[in-house]
């Protein structure tokens, strides 16, 4: 075993083995870590865009609602509704609330 790792023929075989099978394998765990994040955050904003739907939709005018069974939103306009969606869209996707955007008051 001796004489094969002092030949000078076979010196430095394991550092190039170890960088063949290695750096492949680097690489791919590296994708493999990237594609997770990147679903991770697709399904965030998914989940983060249909709770600020349905925030949405808790707009709705209560009165004809009760009286009639119409599921509509007041005479509002487009751009407030965009506005009001892209807002609960920010707040949703918030990891950490700022002190000011606590639920509970400060006793």
């Amino acid at each position: 075993m001796l004489k094969f790792c002092m030949n000078k023929r076979n010196q430095g075989i394991v550092s190039i083995f170890l960088l063949i099978v290695l750096f492949p394998t680097m690489i791919f765990s590296t994708m493999l870590m990237e594609i997770g994040r990147y679903k991770s955050a697709v399904n965030l904003l998914e989940e983060a865009a249909q709770n600020a739907a349905i925030s949405i939709l808790a707009d709705y005018n209560e009165t004809l609602y009760s009286k009639f069974g119409l599921f509509a939103f007041d005479e509002q306009d487009e751009e407030k509704l965009k506005d009001n969606f892209v807002k609960y869209l920010k707040a949703n996707c918030q990891t950490v609330p700022t002190e000011s955007e606590y639920a509970v008051a400060k006793i």
